[in-house]
């Protein structure tokens, strides 16, 4: 397992064993605390944040034109390997500026309020755009590949939000 994954993992056990005191406390006997670990209503972890989010999600027209920009960028690289470069800088690097502020708030805020989405919209086309750039115009298959086992490996929003049906 990666160190991300062990992260992952503790904080679900961690999770599970504080509803599961939560559960245990005062108020053993009523039906909230018969709901049963995990089914807690007041449960807020980030599994039930990325559901939330994902339900939410509205294309907008300035979607549209950063996704646009994006793809016009792409066209600008002239070689794979300023292609490689940007994606690095402009799609992997604010996919974790994205999440990085998205955890902040979500800390600064109280869980009932909405926080900052964790991906940018266009992340999922943009990683797909690439995965075919590389593979069509540059006959690359392989580093296709690679660009999605980086999103994947990146983060897990990075995977939830990323490796979608778009860049499958």
């Amino acid at each position: 397992m990666t160190r991300h994954e062990l992260s992952a993992f503790d904080e679900m056990f961690n999770m599970i064993f504080e509803t599961y005191n939560e559960m245990k406390g005062p108020s053993a006997g009523t039906s909230e605390a018969m709901a049963g670990v995990g089914n807690s209503p007041t449960l807020s972890t980030l599994t039930d944040r990325l559901r939330q989010h994902s339900r939410n999600v509205k294309w907008t027209s300035d979607a549209d034109q950063e996704l646009d920009r994006k793809k016009e960028e792409m066209d600008l690289c002239d070689t794979d390997q300023q292609l490689l470069d940007w994606a690095m800088r402009e799609v992997f690097g604010e996919s974790q500026r994205y999440e990085a502020a998205a955890r902040k708030a979500m800390a600064e805020l109280p869980s009932s309020q909405q926080g900052m989405p964790l991906q940018a919209l266009s992340y999922p086309y943009v990683i797909a755009h690439l995965m075919r750039t590389f593979r069509d115009k540059y006959g690359d298959p392989h580093l296709a590949l690679s660009l999605f086992d980086h999103a994947r490996h990146l983060s897990t929003a990075s995977y939830v939000f990323g490796c979608t049906t778009p860049a499958y």
